[in-house]
C-alpha cells in the first residue's frame, strides 16, 4: 500500500468526463450536492505506463467534484481494473491523509489492454454510492511514426560548411493505435555495443556513446554530423570523410550505422519502456532494433 505523500499535480490540464451518471442514482444525488449540481469524479491528467517508479505521467489525481453538502466521510475504490492501477493517499490542501476524502491518488501498474477497462467508485460512510462510476484506461507509448526528415547544413563561422544536422521527428502512438498530441515525454536513446557497421571501409566516423542522447520531448531526435566531433581531429578538420552539406554530390553515400533502441519515460540512460520498432527494422543479431544510419550528407533511422 502507499504510504500519503504529497502530490503535485499538473496545473492547466483538461479534466476527464466520467461516465454518464444511472437515472435513479441522478435523482439520488440531485439537489444534495454543493451548488445543487450533480457530484462527479474527474482526474487531473491522462494517465500512462512507461515502466519507470514514481514517474510523473504515472500519477494522476482523482477528485470528488460536487460533493455531497454535510459531514460525510467518501472511500475511493478501484473495482475493475485493480491489476493495472492503485489509489493511494494524498496529504496537502486538497487531500486527506488517509484514504477516505474529496481526492485520491491514483498510479498505473500495467498498461490497459481494452479502453475504459480501470472503473473507480466512490461510496459515502453508509456504503452508498456517491456518484456514477469513473472509467479510464492506461495509456502505453507503443509506436513512433516518422514524419518527413529535415536536412540541415551545418556553416561553422570559420571552416564553412562542416557537415550536416538531420531533425527526424515522429508522433507517438499508443496501444490503441491513437496517435499522441500536446504531449511530450522524457526520453533517452541507448546504442549497442558492437552494432557499429562500416559500409564505407575508409570511414573513420566514429560511433557516439552507447549511452545516447536524453531530451525531454518524445517527437524528435537530431541526428549530426559536424564539428562537435570533428574538432578532436584538429583544424581543419581531419576525419574521413568529411560531412558535406545535404544537397553535396554524393550526400546520399552511405558511410556506416549502428543499433538501438529509444527509451520513453525517463531522462536516465537505459531506463524506461523501450517503443516498438517492428515497422523498422532489426539489429546485426535480428533483434528488433532501430537503425541509426549516417550518409556524406544526411542521416536517416531505419
Amino acid at each position: 500500500m502507499k504510504t500519503a505523500r504529497i502530490f503535485a499535480a499538473t496545473a492547466a490540464i483538461a479534466l476527464f468526463a466520467t461516465t454518464a451518471l444511472q437515472p435513479a442514482l441522478a435523482l439520488v444525488m440531485e439537489g444534495k450536492a454543493g451548488g445543487g449540481q450533480v457530484p462527479i469524479i474527474s482526474l487531473s491528467n491522462g494517465l500512462w505506463w512507461v515502466n519507470v517508479p514514481d514517474a510523473s505521467v504515472q500519477q494522476a489525481v482523482l477528485t470528488l467534484d460536487n460533493a455531497p453538502l454535510g459531514n460525510h466521510t467518501f472511500t475511493w475504490r478501484i473495482i475493475n481494473g485493480a491489476d493495472k492501477a492503485e489509489l493511494f493517499p494524498l496529504d496537502g490542501p486538497n487531500g486527506s491523509p488517509t484514504p477516505t476524502g474529496l481526492s485520491a491518488g491514483i498510479e498505473s501498474t500495467a498498461p490497459s489492454r481494452d479502453p475504459n477497462d480501470v472503473t473507480i467508485r466512490v461510496t459515502d460512510e453508509t456504503g452508498r454510492q456517491v456518484c456514477g462510476d469513473f472509467q479510464t484506461e492506461i495509456l502505453e507509448p507503443a509506436d513512433l511514426d516518422p514524419v518527413a526528415p529535415r536536412d540541415i547544413p551545418y556553416i561553422d563561422p570559420k571552416w564553412g560548411t562542416l557537415g550536416w544536422s538531420t531533425i527526424l521527428e515522429f508522433i507517438l502512438v499508443d496501444q490503441f493505435q491513437q496517435p499522441v498530441w500536446n504531449m511530450t515525454f522524457p526520453m533517452n536513446e541507448q546504442f549497442e555495443l558492437g552494432s557499429m557497421q562500416r559500409d564505407n571501409p575508409q570511414c573513420t566516423w566514429p560511433m557516439p556513446d552507447t549511452q545516447g542522447a536524453a531530451n525531454t520531448r518524445f517527437m524528435y531526435d537530431n541526428l549530426t554530423y559536424f564539428t562537435d566531433l570533428m574538432q578532436a581531429y584538429g583544424s581543419p578538420p581531419k576525419m574521413s570523410p568529411q560531412p558535406i552539406s545535404p544537397n553535396g554530390p554524393g550526400a546520399a553515400t552511405s558511410e556506416c550505422h549502428f543499433f538501438g533502441h529509444f527509451l520513453c519515460g525517463s531522462l536516465n540512460f537505459g531506463s524506461g519502456l523501450v517503443v516498438n520498432y517492428d515497422r523498422w527494422g532489426n539489429d546485426q543479431n535480428g533483434q528488433q532494433a532501430c537503425g541509426w544510419y549516417y550518409y556524406l550528407g544526411h542521416g536517416r533511422h531505419k
